[in-house]
């Protein structure tokens, strides 16, 4: 099924990843998006280098309160000051998030224009 969808005219290349869904099947939609994870040392400042280097401005970070909190957030926010990189922050996530929680975030998205979303922790921001 995965090849069907890289040869659709609407993914591989031509993908831009939000809010794709395809004919819907007797198991249900396919949804495909194309992600980038990245983790251990050095990991932060090759993403900030990363997204320069497709262009991606007007970023959505979505994270949780304890990570704003702690200053790990800020982390990321100063390399991408740094490289003139625009970002909101939603950091509403909970624990399996709500709808209403992703609704806010895809509002977020509208209002600021967004290239890109990035899923800054783990658990909860990247659901």
């Amino acid at each position: 099924e995965l090849e069907k969808l890289q040869e659709s005219t609407t993914q591989g290349a031509h993908a831009h990843g939000m809010n794709y869904h395809h004919k819907q099947e007797a198991s249900g939609y396919y949804f495909f998006m194309p992600t980038v994870s990245l983790m251990g040392a050095g990991a932060l400042k090759q993403g900030v280098r990363d997204m320069k280097a497709r262009g991606w401005h007007d970023l959505l970070i979505v994270t949780d309160k304890g990570l704003s909190e702690c200053g790990a957030v800020k982390r990321l926010t100063d390399l991408l000051d740094e490289q003139c990189i625009s970002y909101v922050i939603f950091d509403g996530c909970t624990p399996n998030p709500t709808a209403a929680q992703v609704a806010a975030g895809v509002q977020m998205v509208r209002e600021a224009g967004c290239s890109a979303v990035v899923s800054f922790g783990g658990g909860a921001p990247p659901d």
